[in-house]
């Protein structure tokens, strides 16, 4: 977990399960990052192709600060969407 306490900029690289690669922003005002509504559809549409979605979040300031995760399979993210819509 990161905690801020100002407003750190941060990169979002992501790579979709067909390879696709995405370079994104955010910023972190308390313990999330919050990206504009552009990036925001480019990970959903990433996270309802399901498959491995790869992370690397770098803080701007401090390039050397970094995070690296995945989902794993996120094919369970389109049924959870599609439920929360009532479809």
């Amino acid at each position: 977990p990161v905690k801020g306490y100002s407003s750190n900029k941060y990169k979002i690289l992501m790579q979709d399960k067909d390879g696709k690669r995405f370079t994104l922003e955010a910023t972190n005002y308390s313990e999330r990052l919050s990206c504009d509504s552009a990036d925001s559809e480019k990970i959903h549409k990433a996270l309802l192709k399901g498959g491995n979605i790869k992370f690397r979040i770098i803080e701007k300031r401090t390039p050397t600060t970094n995070y690296s995760f995945s989902t794993g399979n996120a094919e369970w993210y389109n049924n959870a969407y599609r439920k929360l819509k009532g479809k």
